[in-house]
């Protein structure tokens, strides 16, 4: 399950004069580079518009995404505070530190980033969502959902909101409202691969099987290199008796991710359910290998 955090270009940087052109040219061709995918050319420019205006504060904050968006969170976390010592009153700033500090792991430290953007910004609904996604990985699924309502309420077209309240949503037991969200989420952008997958699950947790499974099938239509996608619409094959098709399923996704631990263990135990103990011992076995969590099943 993978929230989605959404990002804010430094366009609140009002405390500086206005750029020189060049400076600006620069500023502006790395965002368009950076949404076009192209994050090291967007670095690029955004190195030339430092060179040529240090105080820049938007460009540091541009750069740190770039940086974020490349996998370099520490980087960019550096490129935010630089960003914020010249301008203390960059809320997308600390959105984005926020968003870094939480793919870091630093999950209480996103929150007070974001916190701060919102005092600074109290319509910035990005802030509102991300900082849902941080409660949400501390377990504080309802506060999650309370960020996610106040994101819908500033803006009621985020789909990504929409999608992490499913989440929220399903991580409390609440798959109806769950399966809402990932309705409304689809209505806004059916390319949404992910809420696919996870409207499945919500599915399947309702007893919906077949309706998970027509889910599972669209996700793979779409992304045929989910391997998750495959694992759970095995262990819903598995729930209907299908036997063979359940191990199908997680052949494939094993072929796509060979140390995806849940997949053995699903296998192992469909492999058990028609009597093959043999081999259904040997998934149990990897299954424990890569994730010592997983008990082994003994025969």
């Amino acid at each position: 399950m993978t929230n989605v955090h959404e990002e804010a270009k430094g366009s609140d940087d009002k405390a500086t004069k206005p750029k020189p052109l060049l400076v600006e040219a620069y500023n502006n061709r790395g965002v368009a580079k950076h949404d076009l995918g192209d994050y090291q050319g967007a670095i690029a420019d955004y190195n030339q518009a430092i060179a040529r205006d240090p105080q820049y504060a938007g460009a540091y904050n541009n750069r740190g995404e770039a940086k974020a968006a490349l996998g370099d969170h520490q980087g960019a976390i550096t490129d935010y505070d630089q960003a914020l010592t010249l301008n203390p009153q960059l809320s997308a700033a600390y959105n984005n530190r926020g968003n870094a500090e939480h793919a870091l792991g630093n999950h209480k430290s996103a929150i007070a980033d974001h916190t701060r953007a919102l005092t600074l910004n109290p319509q910035l609904s990005a802030a509102y969502n991300n900082r849902g996604i941080a409660k949400a990985a501390l377990g504080d699924n309802e506060g999650a959902i309370a960020d996610y309502n106040q994101a819908l309420t500033l803006n009621p077209q985020y789909a990504g909101a929409y999608y992490n309240r499913g989440n929220a949503n399903r991580a409390l037991d609440n798959n109806e409202e769950a399966i809402a969200d990932y309705d409304k989420t689809l209505t806004l952008n059916p390319q949404y691969t992910e809420a696919f997958n996870n409207r499945g699950i919500a599915k399947a947790a309702l007893g919906d099987h077949q309706g998970a499974i027509a889910d599972y099938d669209r996700e793979l239509a779409l992304n045929p290199q989910y391997a998750r996608a495959y694992n759970n619409r095995g262990t819903t094959k598995t729930a209907l008796d299908d036997y063979q098709g359940a191990i199908a399923d997680y052949d494939q996704a094993l072929a796509l991710n060979p140390q995806f631990a849940v997949a053995y263990y699903n296998r192992g135990i469909t492999r058990r359910a028609l009597g093959d103990e043999t081999h259904a011992q040997e998934d149990f076995a990897r299954a424990v290998e890569i994730d010592p969590s997983l008990k082994k099943i003994e025969s």
